[in-house]
């Protein structure tokens, strides 16, 4: 088996191959949360459908894409939230590439670039019904649930918060 790579998009190949496979998420997401359309509730999701490089493209913003034998397998954003906050957003792995390690590359790498821009702590929504293996995985990583309200408003949505250390 190839070697997982994991890589900020910067070519237009690149954001193609992540776009697919943010269309295939955001489809999966609106059919297992029950929503339909993901961007009625996440307005980002309509603009992430057409453009996703103008999304995530910001000087401290990024977005990676993991690849197996140049197959796109999996994919993560971080965004400037402000000057002391990222957010990650859109992990999602393909289900053949789950369990080998991916999700994990991908957390590692968003977490490696929210240091590397000087973010103090990284905050995130998610699913916590739909998708309690990546709750699990954000927990590994040190991510707690807090009091904050989730930016998805829909029943089962989870913000989470991870600390970075100066």
């Amino acid at each position: 088996m190839t070697d997982l790579s994991v890589t900020p998009c910067r070519s237009r190949d690149e954001w193609s191959l992540a776009a697919s496979v943010v269309t295939e998420y955001l489809d999966w997401l609106g059919q297992a949360s029950g929503v339909g359309d993901v961007a009625a509730v996440q307005p980002k999701a309509a603009a992430e459908r057409t453009n996703l490089a103008s999304v995530y493209g910001g000087p401290d913003d990024a977005f990676f894409l993991a690849r197996r034998e140049a197959r796109a397998v999996g994919v993560v954003g971080v965004l400037l939230v402000d000057a002391r906050s990222v957010e990650i957003a859109r992990l999602y792995v393909r289900p053949a590439a789950r369990a080998a390690g991916a999700g994990r590359r991908l957390v590692t790498a968003a977490l490696d670039h929210a240091r590397r821009v000087g973010a103090e702590r990284v905050v995130l929504d998610t699913h916590g019904t739909v998708m309690p293996r990546a709750v699990d995985l954000y927990r590994t990583f040190g991510f707690v649930t807090t009091d904050e309200p989730s930016a998805i408003p829909v029943r089962g949505a989870l913000r989470m918060v991870l600390p970075l250390a100066a």
